[in-house]
């Protein structure tokens, strides 16, 4: 029996709603704490208007934004698209991007971040999240293991510097979908934003987690080097072939936090 059939992020077409999974920070500024993790469908939703190119956000308490073409930032990427909207005190800052695997551009995976700051309360959150074209529930493996090819971005903030992932660090990610089992391995490496050269070596953080009733989304939990942390993504395309998450560690003068996305091998 053929399987079903699903549309890449390049050929949606029309109005799209977008269920997420991910993370909810609290701050305007790095360090961001992380309070909240968002699993699949139970959060952050995004709502497509094709008629007006409009995107609008709305976080689960009701917080709602609407991003229309006036607000995109020009000269952006192809794999990345930002929006900026001021209203007063206000700024929100919509970020969408399409992720890569050595050189490999994922086809139904986009990983996204909602900042939103306000100049007068100088407070704020962010929102860390994946989105895209998720693995039907009927289509999801029910047996066997699989292990994922992922790249790892993100921020560190320690010492009162930032640091930002480079090439040295890694992620791991492995599947039992017969258990519902999730196994990962998070190395920290990075360098400071104005010094790209000098990398420093955060540790190495194990990923313990599992796959929602029905699927496609998950969640775990990290640990390692005295610091703990979580996790919260889900599967995309046909058979789970794409995975993305957000994920966050953290500890005493330390915050860590961003993305991952993969294909399974």
């Amino acid at each position: 029996t053929p399987g079903p059939s699903y549309t890449t992020i390049g050929d949606l077409a029309g109005d799209q709603d977008f269920a997420t999974a991910g993370l909810l920070f609290d701050g305007a500024d790095p360090p961001l704490t992380a309070t909240q993790s968002e699993d699949w469908g139970e959060g952050l939703t995004v709502e497509y208007v094709a008629a007006t190119d409009s995107y609008t956000v709305t976080a689960l308490a009701g917080t709602s934004v609407t991003f229309e073409p006036s607000h995109k930032e020009s000269g952006t990427s192809p794999d990345l698209q930002q929006w900026i909207r001021r209203a007063g005190a206000q700024t929100d800052i919509l970020s969408l991007v399409t992720p890569s695997v050595n050189g490999v551009e994922l086809t139904y995976t986009l990983l996204g971040t909602w900042h939103a700051s306000n100049l007068i309360s100088m407070d704020g959150n962010a929102h860390y999240f994946v989105m895209g074209v998720p693995t039907l529930a009927s289509d999801m493996p029910a047996s066997g293991t699989a292990a994922y090819t992922f790249m790892a971005d993100g921020l560190i903030v320690t010492g009162g510097t930032q640091y930002r992932l480079d090439s040295n660090a890694s992620l791991s990610f492995s599947v039992n979908f017969g258990t519902g089992a999730i196994t990962s391995s998070l190395h920290l490496a990075g360098a400071p934003i104005n010094v790209p050269s000098l990398t420093t070596d955060f540790g190495t953080y194990a990923g313990t987690g599992s796959i929602a009733a029905g699927g496609p989304g998950f969640a775990g939990t990290f640990a390692g080097a005295g610091r703990t942390g979580q996790f919260a993504g889900a599967f995309f395309g046909p058979q789970a072939s794409e995975a993305g998450l957000a994920w966050e560690i953290h500890g005493a003068d330390f915050n860590a936090y961003g993305h991952g996305a993969g294909i399974k091998d």
